[in-house]
């Protein structure tokens, strides 16, 4: 505040740079800004934050080691200063509590790893924590690398038991951003969502961590070994609905959750069975797993999505409900269940109605191009040269937003190291090598377009190599 007063004081009525404003900051904060605007304003990407603790022989802490680790693309000899909070944790019978909290500051010098000054009491504070939460209040923009040394296990085990939603939220995110890095496990993903789904007390983050588990599993762990993963987070999910409130909005979350779950496992036939009721019966009452929540055609349609993804409903099932209670709702759920339907034919239709009708709405666009998603990838194979040589004419014919669905919603998932992408790496694989090709033989192609592809295939490369990661624990 006081730089700000000092700022348009000096200047007022008057033209400015950059270098006016850091120099008022140096002077107020008797900091070195100009060194900390070269590492934050003319760089990009996040910095990996960790700590090391070191014990002696006593198995006392001699040592705080704060790291650092940069993104690919900075220099080595860049040097990014942080001014952080480390937040300790005790686990007493599977409840985390908080027990002190440090300021802490990573020097704007280049290195990767820094010692921390700390007192007796410190030491005795930060070597005796189940758990170290670096970041604590979210004070600096970085990702938070949580290892086994700072008490994952701890976090897996009650982070949801925590006070304070914004420790569960940055932990929850710690997590997860280690998924998307390919620094933590899926499987310990998947297990810190099964051991904590029912504890936790935040809608919000409990809708977060539902869905990202799901987004876990599809996305980056090994394609082997999924409908396991799916079946754990069905018992999960089931065992929580059965002990949520009734009309909770926690209660309504695990019950999608648990619609969306029984896409992939193979569990959840007889419950999305009793909630399609409500897309083609005049039902009364509650749904039978969960009391509170009344049958309607939204969930109806949304469990009929899931039977159909799986092959347990016909096209004539599908016809029935369509006619039942006509309605945007019965509409889109319908155009979702026969895309997602998996079958060779049911892909060829919709594939051809995302290209060729430029009568859909945008949510009915939507609901085709999910559905078409849906299934065996080998189903979609035979379409990945015919997207990439329709994406100028669908960008020059369609609006932004209808044109955005399609790139982003039809680009090839190829998975790592199965069929067809047997032995091809990451480069190889179609999700990352096809988009380059294009990329290359359409340099002046519209840049939104090609900032679309080039963020499919970021996605898609991140994805690889955390699937190749995930399958190397398996070997």
């Amino acid at each position: 505040i006081e730089a700000a007063r000092v700022y348009f004081k000096r200047f007022e009525w008057g033209n400015t740079s950059l270098n006016d404003f850091l120099q008022v900051l140096n002077e107020v904060s008797g900091r070195d800004m100009q060194a900390w605007a070269n590492a934050w304003l003319q760089t990009s990407g996040v910095s990996a934050l960790g700590t090391k603790r070191v014990y002696g022989k006593d198995g006392q802490l001699t040592d705080l080691i704060l790291t650092q680790e940069l993104p690919a693309q900075q220099p080595a000899g860049l040097g990014r200063p942080h001014v952080a909070k480390l937040e300790t944790f005790a686990l007493t019978d599977g409840k985390l509590t908080s027990t002190g909290l440090l300021s802490l500051e990573y020097p704007a010098e280049p290195v990767s790893e820094h010692r921390v000054e700390l007192t007796e009491e410190q030491k005795k504070l930060v070597g005796e924590a189940d758990l170290l939460m670096l970041n604590a209040e979210d004070h600096t923009y970085a990702k938070v690398a949580l290892t086994d040394e700072d008490g994952l296990q701890a976090a897996i085990e009650g982070v949801s038991t925590l006070e304070s939603a914004l420790s569960r939220g940055l932990i929850w995110g710690s997590l997860w951003e280690n998924v998307r890095d390919a620094r933590l496990p899926v499987t310990t993903y998947v297990d810190a969502v099964v051991r904590n789904v029912s504890k936790e007390p935040s809608a919000s983050l409990l809708g977060t961590m539902v869905n990202n588990a799901q987004v876990a599993i599809a996305t980056f762990s090994a394609p082997t070994g999924r409908e396991r993963l799916y079946d754990a987070l069905y018992d999960a999910f089931a065992a929580a609905l059965a002990q949520a409130k009734p009309g909770s909005d926690e209660q309504l979350i695990l019950l999608r959750a648990l619609i969306s779950v029984s896409t992939n496992a193979t569990k959840g036939e007889e419950l999305c069975r009793d909630i399609a009721r409500g897309a083609f019966e005049d039902t009364t009452g509650d749904i039978a797993d969960a009391t509170g929540i009344p049958y309607d055609q939204n969930l109806g349609w949304s469990a009929l999505g899931a039977l159909a993804s799986r092959d347990l409903v016909t096209v004539e099932d599908l016809d029935r409900a369509a006619k039942y209670s006509p309605s945007s709702i019965s509409s889109n759920g319908y155009a979702y269940a026969i895309a997602a339907l998996p079958s060779a034919e049911r892909k060829a239709a919709a594939y051809k109605t995302i290209m060729e009708d430029e009568s859909l709405s945008n949510d009915a666009l939507a609901s085709t191009i999910n559905g078409f998603a849906r299934g065996p990838v080998e189903l979609r194979e035979s379409y990945y040269d015919s997207y990439f040589e329709a994406l100028l004419p669908i960008w020059a014919s369609r609006s932004i937003g209808m044109a955005t669905r399609i790139v982003r919603g039809l680009y090839p998932k190829a998975p790592y190291n199965t069929g067809s992408t047997e032995g091809l790496g990451v480069e190889g694989n179609p999700s990352v090598a096809l988009a380059q090709r294009w990329l290359e033989a359409n340099p002046e192609a519209p840049s939104a377009l090609r900032r679309l592809v080039l963020e499919a295939q970021d996605h898609g490369r991140r994805s690889i190599v955390a699937q190749k990661f995930n399958a190397s624990l398996q070997d």
